[in-house]
């Protein structure tokens, strides 16, 4: 579904039974794409729908609201944001920076939360399946 050459991103979110919306890295350019995956033939069929800006990469999943908006947690290497985007226009519509280094989210009744490695960390210690730090 992604040519040759190409890396899967790291973002990843179902849009419905047939879609997804993830994030690859071009070959050509070394930009990062965020692109529509038709999933409901044999074959995966990928359609690019924006490019994030030029040295921005995403650093963890995306959350694909029920306004048709996909909101991507990115970095330059010194700048951590949120960037949200019209999916179907690929227009640009909001930025807002953070100190986290988000690596999954999700929808709740309507909210959308992004988890930070440390956080996720403490919830996998809480759990067991992590060793608590000394």
């Amino acid at each position: 579904f992604l040519q040759s050459g190409n890396a899967l991103g790291r973002s990843l979110t179902a849009i419905n039974d047939r879609y997804l919306a993830l994030t690859y890295v071009s070959s050509v350019d070394g930009s990062t794409k965020v692109a529509l995956c038709d999933v409901s033939g044999l074959t995966a069929n990928t359609t690019v729908m924006f490019t994030l800006p030029s040295g921005f990469s995403d650093t963890g999943d995306m959350i694909y609201t029920t306004q048709g908006k996909v909101i991507i947690p990115v970095t330059d290497g010194i700048t951590k944001a949120l960037y949200q985007y019209d999916f179907l226009s690929g227009t640009f519509e909001y930025s807002g920076t953070t100190t986290k280094d988000f690596h999954g989210a999700f929808a709740n009744n309507g909210i959308n939360y992004f988890i930070d490695f440390n956080s996720f960390r403490r919830f996998l210690q809480a759990i067991g399946v992590v060793e608590p730090d000394d």
